[in-house]
């Protein structure tokens, strides 16, 4: 078989194969993809949303060493709402302006309280403390664990479902509130209900599945073999801080191996130095989304899936989606 390799340097890279392969050498495609512009924040305040005449009750932890040993015990993931509070003004700055419409709007939709059903339920104020071991008073979001939130609020998942995961006891998902306000109602429904895995594949998954222009391409099953394989193409890329599609014939070969029969597909991404994990995500899917060639591997649906992300020493996130059909 003869292979057609395209590479699209836009800090991202797009390859599909078929079941004929033809040799192709290319100039690559340059595109920029400059850092997006964040809206200024708001200089005048914005005012309380009305809260609905009745609103939904959620039953509340309020505790954070209690709720963690309540989902340990219970054998479910927590789920972390990390609240913005007003201050004593009748309008509010922009964090609490986000939390108070997530109370108002998120929070009384049936669809997205029907989703908290398998979660330990904690509401914290973004100042809520804990004593460490050392007897120092700290913040619950300036935990290690919560880093990637970036000091925002929020929301931020730890899954104590199976013990047997490698993530067990880890951050598995976070949706930081930004300066735009908090997410829509059906943007927190699809976080509450990502496939289980870690933060580095979640956080993609959400991003492609959340696109406004609906890409298709975890509508099929992520089999493990499948996302092993985008998991060890991200850590390679990483490590040699090269993006591209280096051994892409061996590794689909591997793959195919196993499952008998396939044709392979593949698209990467790299994000520059100082990006979080959620806004990395977001910005590979619309790299994606602004190259043909991703584009078109990225919109249709796939029979079997698998994405992750890994960060250089350097501080660079380099993403991947493998698929086969």
């Amino acid at each position: 078989m003869m292979m057609t390799l395209k590479i699209l340097r836009i800090f991202a890279a797009g390859l599909c194969f078929s079941a004929v392969f033809s040799a192709v050498s290319d100039a690559a495609e340059r595109y920029v993809v400059k850092r997006p512009v964040l809206p200024p924040e708001q200089k005048k305040p914005v005012a309380l949303p009305e809260m609905p005449v009745n609103p939904v009750e959620i039953n509340w932890e309020t505790d954070y060493a209690q709720a963690v040993q309540t989902a340990r015990n219970s054998c479910r993931p927590l789920l972390i709402y990390f609240r913005a509070e007003p201050d004593s003004s009748e309008q509010l700055k922009p964090p609490a302006a986000a939390c108070a419409v997530f109370d108002a709007v998120n929070l009384n939709d049936p669809q997205v309280c029907s989703d908290f059903a398998p979660y330990v339920m904690l509401k914290l104020p973004m100042d809520a403390e804990i004593t460490g071991e050392n007897g120092t008073e700290q913040t619950v979001l300036s935990l290690p664990e919560f880093s990637d939130m970036a000091g925002r609020p929020g929301l931020a998942i730890v899954d104590f479902a199976d013990e047997s995961a490698e993530y067990y006891g880890q951050t598995t998902g976070v949706l930081p509130f930004g300066p735009e306000g908090c997410p829509t109602s059906g943007q927190t429904a699809v976080f509450l209900n990502l496939p289980q895995g870690p933060i580095t594949q979640r956080m993609l998954i959400y991003a492609v599945r959340t696109h406004r222009d609906h890409p298709r391409c975890t509508e099929g099953e992520p089999l493990p073999v499948v996302v092993q394989t985008a998991t060890d193409h991200a850590k390679y890329q990483a490590e040699k801080n090269s993006l591209g599609h280096q051994n892409f014939g061996t590794r689909s070969q591997a793959v195919i191996k196993v499952l008998g029969s396939g044709s392979p597909s593949e698209i990467c991404a790299q994000i520059p130095v100082g990006e979080s994990i959620y806004d990395s995500a977001i910005r590979s899917m619309r790299a994606w989304r602004n190259s043909s060639g991703h584009w078109a591997i990225a919109r249709k649906p796939h029979k079997y899936y698998g994405f992750d992300m890994m960060k250089n020493k350097n501080g660079s996130w380099f993403a991947v989606g493998f698929f086969i059909d």
